[in-house]
């Protein structure tokens, strides 16, 4: 999970679909009740289609929660906050606030989409791919405690990762005692991972193949400090096309694991 800094102002399209909801319900109170929008039947294209356009480009075309690469056809629109007007407490009032909204994968991979599709096309009847991650895993999920939010700056802090692709909790140091601190970043670390699928065998086997091609990267090159930290820039920003790599959080940990080493060699 990467850190997703929100644009300061809701867009164009967002604002529109506002109005002509509110034409809609012949109402000029601008605190109309969203709450009692219905997010399928009401929002509908061109609007919807225009603002998951800006949410992918926001998110360096990235899922906001598992980093895998997300496009048109693999991703929908995320309400952190759940848009469920049945659960307690409700977030239904949130539903087209912009700070709420976010893009998420479909839960399944580009292959896994394209296979399915491709059968479709062939009049093959197949179960649609199982949506085992992200904002579909998750569904109805959030606690205020324990959610680990991609809007929050410090969210890559919550996570570490292993050579075999696996995400978990921070490191702690077993001879000493957690602080109050510690035990609520571990914990909203765990319910994170658990809640939205982060370890599912896809998620893990994707990871697996960044993390280990850029630890032979640096097993190989023998990189300084110096070198280290411009591959450390590299991967923090976005590319010519506006993207980001996938996976991108998984490197950028080993490359600062590896800089303290290289730091404190020198």
């Amino acid at each position: 999970m990467r850190y997703i800094k929100k644009q300061d102002n809701e867009p164009d399209c967002l604002t529109e679909f506002k109005k002509t909801l509110l034409q809609w319900k012949k109402t000029d109170d601008p605190l109309w009740e969203f709450s009692k929008l219905n997010w399928d039947d009401d929002f509908k294209n061109p609007h919807k289609a225009q603002l998951i356009d800006v949410l992918r480009r926001e998110q360096g075309y990235i899922c906001c929660y598992c980093g895998r690469r997300i496009s048109k056809d693999n991703s929908h629109i995320e309400h952190l906050k759940p848009k469920s007007k049945k659960r307690k407490p409700s977030y239904a009032h949130l539903v087209v606030t912009y700070s709420n909204l976010l893009a998420s994968c479909n839960g399944y991979t580009e292959e896994q989409e394209s296979e399915y599709n491709e059968k479709l096309q062939q009049n093959r009847a197949t179960p649609a791919p199982a949506q085992e991650s992200c904002g579909a895993k998750k569904d109805d999920w959030y606690d205020e405690d324990f959610t680990v939010s991609p809007l929050i700056e410090n969210c890559a802090e919550y996570f570490t990762y292993t050579g075999a692709g696996e995400i978990r909790s921070p490191r702690v140091d077993s001879t000493k005692k957690q602080t109050a601190e510690e035990t609520m970043k571990t914990k909203a670390a765990e319910e994170t991972i658990k809640h939205l699928g982060l370890n599912n065998t896809n998620l893990q086997s994707s990871r697996k193949k960044v993390i280990q091609h850029i630890l032979k990267l640096i097993r190989t090159k023998q990189f300084s400090s110096q070198q280290l930290e411009k591959l450390i820039k590299g991967y923090d920003k976005l590319s010519d096309q506006g993207e980001y790599v996938p996976f991108c959080a998984a490197i950028l940990y080993y490359l600062n694991q590896q800089y303290n080493v290289a730091k404190i060699k020198e």
